[in-house]
């Protein structure tokens, strides 16, 4: 047998194994649950900064902040462990994805960056578990490295300023990817190819709208860490509520931030929908 025989072989085994792991139950429904609570949580945030522009009733706050108001409600301890749950069931679709490729990603180098992209996510929605976890019961800590706290860190090291610049083209190049994956609707690849058209239309306009919002408010994320690295100033660093807040603070910022927000209610309808639109393994 040769050498490239022997490899096609492992990847077949593989992708077999990939495709067993996605289509178990558990991690289906860990998958599918995962998308419902990321959808809860940019839903909120949207509504929230919606709310600001429209009826200045509002405010701009982040994924910390939307699960702090979510505690805050009747019932809000339970809801948080549900959405940590949630969370934590998105965490490790993350993580399926990055490692065992069920979603079949090509092996160039646009299909490692998505799956890089699929690590980092598994990374994240973990940590904002921990978070909603911390929030609900007292227990661990509430902090999820947000971009400013992070800048703080590393501006106190040695070439700290230079990571921090570099950190900042990090969030503008996800900025990128966001707008590039709304111009071409590239999720479509994951959505389900049995969907009705109309639903399917449907979801391409709310997916793309979504992925737009997204993209504006990385990209302003890794602008303002690049100014926080070459001022030398952690406090010029901001998350995506001092994103949001930044908008605020420009001509026509108002209806800016309302367009923005309603982009991320949009991504937060979009993610719901996804655990009835988007499929967990691909055929080889």
């Amino acid at each position: 047998m040769s050498a490239s025989t022997r490899v096609e072989k492992i990847k077949s085994k593989t992708a077999d194994a990939a495709q067993r792991t996605a289509k178990n139950p558990v991690v289906e429904t860990a998958a599918r649950v995962g998308y419902i609570a990321r959808g809860i949580v940019y839903g909120l945030i949207g509504l929230l900064a919606a709310d600001l522009a429209f009826t200045g009733n509002g405010r701009v706050t982040d994924q910390t902040g939307a699960l702090a108001t979510i505690g805050a409600q009747p019932f809000g301890k339970g809801l948080l462990l549900a959405l940590a749950l949630g969370l934590v069931g998105y965490a490790l679709w993350g993580f399926v994805r990055a490692i065992l490729n069920p979603l079949q990603r090509d092996d160039d180098a646009k299909g490692w960056v998505e799956r890089g992209g699929f690590l980092v996510s598994g990374v994240t929605y973990g940590a904002l578990a921990l978070v909603a976890f911390h929030f609900a019961t007292g227990f661990g800590q509430a902090s999820t490295g947000k971009p400013q706290d992070l800048s703080a860190q590393l501006l106190a090291k040695p070439y700290g300023p230079w990571l921090v610049v570099i950190f900042g083209l990090f969030w503008i190049g996800a900025g990128v990817g966001q707008l590039y994956v709304a111009w071409t609707a590239d999720f479509d690849k994951d959505i389900k190819p049995n969907l009705a058209a109309q639903e399917k239309k449907w979801a391409e306009r709310i997916g793309r709208a979504g992925y737009a919002a997204r993209g504006v408010v990385f990209g302003l994320i890794g602008w303002f860490l690049i100014q926080s690295g070459i001022q030398v100033n952690p406090n010029a660093a901001v998350g995506l509520d001092g994103a949001l807040l930044k908008l605020t603070q420009q001509p026509y910022g108002m209806p800016l931030v309302g367009i923005v927000a309603l982009g991320l209610l949009a991504f937060g309808i979009y993610s719901a929908f996804c655990a009835r639109w988007i499929r967990v393994w691909k055929p080889t």
